[in-house]
């Protein structure tokens, strides 16, 4: 499956919901599946993300910031970090069909930013 890197690190919140409920067992196993590749490429992307701040930020006591006030740094920053959330990776995972999930309740939130993980349903989802 391919998917921007944006969509993995935005929705590690919404997943981490989905594994506390109560699911089939197949469907569990398939999400604790993602949630292992997820969790790779977060780290990844956080050891990248943490080169850039080095890259352009300033030590400031015993971290080092970015300052949002010194425009052509947090510029190219932004315009970097943004290039690497864009990025669309591979990940192993078969999308998991919505009805898998049977009756349990979600909020609008977390199958609004689930989406890109479930098969559609039906063509009216789409």
């Amino acid at each position: 499956m391919k998917i921007k890197l944006k969509y993995i690190v935005e929705n590690t919140e919404p997943i981490a919901n989905l594994l506390k409920l109560e699911l089939p067992v197949k469907t569990a196993y398939k999400l604790a599946k993602l949630s292992n590749t997820i969790q790779s490429e977060l780290r990844e992307f956080e050891q990248l993300r943490n080169n850039l701040i080095k890259k352009y930020g300033k030590q400031s006591g015993d971290e080092i910031k970015i300052e949002p006030t010194d425009k052509e740094t947090f510029g190219k920053f932004s315009s970097e970090i943004t290039e690497l959330l864009e990025t669309e990776i591979e990940i192993n995972y078969t999308p998991i069909n919505i009805d898998e999930l049977g009756s349990i309740k979600l909020s609008a939130y977390d199958i609004g930013k689930l989406l890109p993980f479930f098969e559609q349903a039906n063509e009216n989802l789409k």
